[in-house]
């Protein structure tokens, strides 16, 4: 007896309408080839096509499914609907697997946008056209998983109420949102770009991009994370899943201290300079006669070991006095006073305004910024173990809710 499978009865049905395999495909707006390979076994129509073959040729989708038109006297109904369960699961499967490369290419395009930053940010000193370029990529992976889960969705018919169906859309969306986080991450990493980079003519370096994308990455990730809890904890309540909402709940609590923390740490650790007493100045006259003295740096370099000549931002040559010359400006862009620096012991300034008005300047020398990132060590030292805390005390709490 000859198997009765999909392929072979929308053949049937076809040549039963005397539709040739063109005609029927023009109709689904599909290529003949298409239809070759349904009738062959090959493949199979999407799930979105289903209903619509079915209305074309006067048969129901579960008949479609089956490969054979319903006999109510057969007396064996659980065998066909077994059948269509299995072609609905065959096709599901068809449609996850198909997602989950196409997301892959997604990932692939957002990961060759930071690669096309680290080439031009590292090979050509452009921190600026590195995250714009990178940007770019992001946009078209972002672009291109929408697209793709979409097409993914809609190729879910709404009218087959199936649990692999089901299981499907939810695998799709779990996909789709860990693209869009992988997405978000790259892009907080590629972040210190442009926050960092004084000028578009200039690149970071690695050390620099380094320490400040790591942090960027990982709170990116919490604020991801946060949300795809918050989305399924809606999800919960709308279900009225009690025990699965309390899990949700503390794994919330705890993502949103995590990322609490982390804004915290970063904002403490981000300028030795809070650490340090320094040099403060409310004499300006007295501040420019500190930065013009000539004293060396931790190395014993004095400022005329500098080559004879300097390059200014445009790469065009400038005398030494220029390159050394820095200007103060208020907030708006006044200019207040000008100095040479020639003080290679300073490692950092700072300005404290109030509105356009400069109260006071504070100057780190290099000894004194070595304790004070030695005091920032220990803080972010600190910060880590109350990370490990948190996460001990939230899984401890985990596990309990779990038992109940």
């Amino acid at each position: 007896m000859e198997r009765k499978t999909m392929g072979s009865f929308i053949s049937a049905l076809r040549k039963a309408q005397g539709l040739t395999q063109r005609e029927l495909a023009e109709r689904l707006n599909v290529s003949d080839k298409a239809v070759s390979r349904w009738e062959r076994d090959e493949s199979a129509p999407d799930l979105s096509l289903i209903p619509v073959i079915a209305e074309i040729f006067g048969v129901t989708a579960d008949e479609l499914l089956r490969g054979e038109r319903a006999d109510p006297a057969s007396g064996n109904p659980a065998r066909g609907a077994e059948k269509r369960e299995r072609e609905i699961r065959r096709l599901a499967r068809s449609v996850s697997t198909g997602f989950r490369i196409q997301s892959i290419i997604s990932a692939g395009i957002a990961l060759a946008g930071l690669v096309a930053a680290m080439i031009l940010n590292f090979g050509f000193l452009r921190a600026y056209a590195g995250f714009f370029a990178a940007c770019v990529f992001f946009i078209a992976a972002a672009v291109c998983e929408g697209a793709f889960l979409l097409r993914s969705r809609f190729a879910l018919a709404d009218s087959l109420d199936d649990e692999a169906v089901s299981r499907c859309r939810s695998a799709l969306t779990v996909t789709a949102e860990l693209v869009f986080s992988f997405i978000l991450v790259l892009f907080a990493a590629a972040l210190p770009l442009i926050l960092l980079a004084p000028y578009a003519e200039v690149g970071l370096t690695g050390e620099t991009w380094l320490k400040y994308a790591l942090p960027a990455a990982a709170a990116g990730a919490l604020l991801c994370f946060v949300f795809c809890l918050l989305m399924q904890l809606v999800h919960a309540v709308q279900r009225k899943d009690s025990r699965k909402g309390r899990l949700l709940k503390t794994s919330l609590i705890t993502a949103a201290a995590l990322l609490l923390t982390l804004v915290l740490h970063l904002a403490l650790c981000s300028d030795f300079m809070r650490y340090t007493e320094g040099i403060e100045f409310q004499d300006f006259s007295k501040f420019i006669n500190y930065m013009e003295t000539i004293l060396p740096d931790p190395e014993g370099r004095y400022y005329y070991d500098m080559p004879g000549y300097c390059l200014d931002e445009d790469e065009n040559r400038i005398s030494r006095s220029a390159y050394l010359t820095e200007t103060v400006c208020s907030p708006s862009g006044q200019a207040l006073f000008s100095y040479l620096n020639k003080n290679m012991d300073v490692a950092g300034i700072s300005y404290h305004w109030k509105g356009d008005t400069l109260l006071e300047i504070k100057v780190c020398t290099w000894a004194q910024a070595e304790e004070a990132k030695a005091v920032m060590q220990k803080v972010s030292a600190a910060f880590y173990a109350f990370y490990a805390l948190e996460l001990g005390a939230s899984l401890l709490l985990f596990f309990r809710r779990k038992k109940k």
